[in-house]
């Protein structure tokens, strides 16, 4: 699950997750998102990862969005993701609560 803070005047974000620093490799894409290609559009402050990604670092940063569809800054420094391995059961053996 990926988390933010919230911009006053945000109806919603676009939310890049890459396996390059540049963001321009992206591995996250949501079914019902406007633009196939593009990053997926989310309202609320977070953005859950629907399938797992292989193994490897990730990239990802956050574009607010108003109403009339303006973007914002994204965010300014890029977070690093570590994909966990999974268990054979398919989930992360190691039972830590989200941080």
């Amino acid at each position: 699950m990926l988390k933010w803070a919230g911009v006053p005047g945000a109806a919603h974000y676009l939310v890049s997750v890459a396996s390059d620093p540049t963001v321009g490799s992206l591995v996250l894409h949501y079914p019902n998102q406007d633009d196939p290609k593009g990053p997926p559009n989310v309202a609320a402050t977070s953005a859950a990862i629907t399938s797992a990604p292989a193994p490897g670092p990730y990239y990802w940063n956050v574009v607010p969005v108003d109403a009339e569809g303006n973007r914002g800054v994204a965010t300014a420094d890029l977070s690093v993701l570590v994909a966990l391995e999974l268990g054979e059961r398919g989930h992360d053996d190691r039972s830590q609560p989200d941080a």
